[in-house]
């Protein structure tokens, strides 16, 4: 997978970005059709199509860093436990400054 924007791997190093993409595949919940879980693959495909250049500010918002994380596992988690398994991931980006 690569990272969100196809941003190089100084301007996506986690330790230089203070934004971090946390892709979450999920689909526990699906009651027709499966796919949600492709979700943030697709969504971090995509976005290597953006343009970087924002007209409207006049910069390249992703120069604060943007950093890819890899996607949390969480084949058959229960929806009841999706948020244990999600809140650790979320509290060390917090306590990383992301």
């Amino acid at each position: 997978m690569t990272n969100f924007l196809g941003l190089t791997d100084e301007e996506s190093s986690y330790q230089n970005s203070n934004v971090v993409v946390l892709p979450i595949p999920y689909e526990g919940t699906v009651s027709y059709g499966k796919g949600t879980s492709k979700a943030p693959r697709c969504i971090i495909e995509a976005s290597t199509q953006v343009e970087l250049y924002n007209e409207e500010l006049g910069c390249e918002p992703f120069d604060v860093g943007v950093a890819t994380l890899p996607e949390l596992k969480l084949d058959g988690v229960m929806p009841d436990d999706l948020f244990r398994e999600i809140v650790p991931s979320v509290t060390k980006l917090l306590e990383d400054g992301k």
